[in-house]
Order: C-alpha cells, then structure tokens, then sequence
C-alpha cells in the first residue's frame, strides 16, 4: 500500500529540508542521494523542447534560404 506523502518546506534552509528528510522512507532517500549525486539528467520534457527549438529554427532557416533564393 502506497501512503501519499506531501512534504511543505516554508523556509528551505539546509536543516528544514534535513529535518523533512527524517520523515522520507529510507529507499527515497538512497534514491534522492543518487539523483543528487550525478549530472543532472534531461528530464523528457526539456529534451523534447530541446527538439522542438532545434527543428524550428532549421525549419526557419530553411525557409529563409529559399526566399533569398
């Protein structure tokens, strides 16, 4: 069974945020450490915006070459 758990941190200094962690299952934390621990990852939604920009500004320069043209 799943209990939802909602974490608010009204002032997110270093020790609001540790005491808040004593209160995440001890796996979450693990996890949390690794996510912390390496580069931050590109979550789907930056690289699709990422794409999104790549194409429309080839798409742009496409179309700008065939009016110069």
């Amino acid at each position: 069974m799943v209990i939802p758990m909602t974490i608010t941190i009204d002032n997110p200094t270093a020790e609001a945020i540790y005491a808040a962690l004593k209160q995440v299952p001890a796996k979450e934390v693990t996890r949390l450490r690794e996510m912390l621990n390496t580069p931050e990852a590109e979550t789907i939604q930056e690289e699709e915006a990422a794409w999104y920009q790549a194409s429309s500004a080839s798409a742009a320069r496409f179309f700008d070459e065939e009016e110069t043209h």
